[in-house]
């Protein structure tokens, strides 16, 4: 399992909101970035209320238990809208009882389906409780690495996306990831 010595939520746990690696902070900001900063981007909703939740390591690496105290924690600070731009091909047995526990309390669950052009199910998106949200590009058309099949719900922009990014940064993103925070964001809505 690969982590390094400063460690991250995923093995010290702490009330550090500080994203290491960055995935988190260009979700955020294309979900909820505040247009009240006159510079930069607007996120979706960007009155929303965010909780960070850490459940891989620095490089960005974790795994499915890390992933199931994440949503466990989730569930007891009472959110009502999860995003997971996040995922892999493995079926969790214990993530699937998560996901499925999460949803009987009502929140909505939204994953993003893969950025493998594949048919083949991607969990999280995969559980049938899971919103499976796809990239579509600028043009409006599924983008080449956006999964799909039985599986892919609905898609949303996820090409060239501007956002948020570490250090006061801002950056362009493509992929499923980015897609997914704009239908958690009308959700919350």
């Amino acid at each position: 399992f690969p982590f390094d010595s400063t460690g991250g939520d995923y093995l010290y746990w702490d009330n550090d909101p500080l994203d290491e690696q960055g995935h988190g902070t260009y979700i955020s900001g294309i979900a909820a970035a505040q247009t009240n900063n006159f510079t930069g981007v607007a996120g979706a909703a960007p009155n929303i209320k965010l909780v960070n939740l850490r459940a891989f390591d620095p490089g960005g690496y974790g795994e499915e238990d890390d992933v199931a105290a994440a949503i466990l924690y989730a569930v007891q600070m009472g959110i009502k809208v999860l995003n997971m731009s996040f995922g892999d091909y493995s079926f969790s047995l214990v993530l699937r009882d998560v996901v499925q526990f999460a949803y009987s309390k009502n929140i909505v669950l939204v994953g993003s389906s893969g950025n493998g052009n594949s048919s083949t199910p991607h969990y999280p998106s995969g559980y049938s409780e899971v919103i499976s949200v796809g990239n579509s590009t600028q043009d409006d058309f599924r983008a080449g690495n956006s999964n799909y099949g039985s599986t892919l719900d609905l898609m949303a922009p996820g090409s060239q996306i501007i956002t948020t990014a570490r250090n006061n940064n801002y950056a362009s993103i493509s992929g499923t990831s980015a897609a997914t925070p704009y239908v958690a964001a009308a959700a919350a809505l």
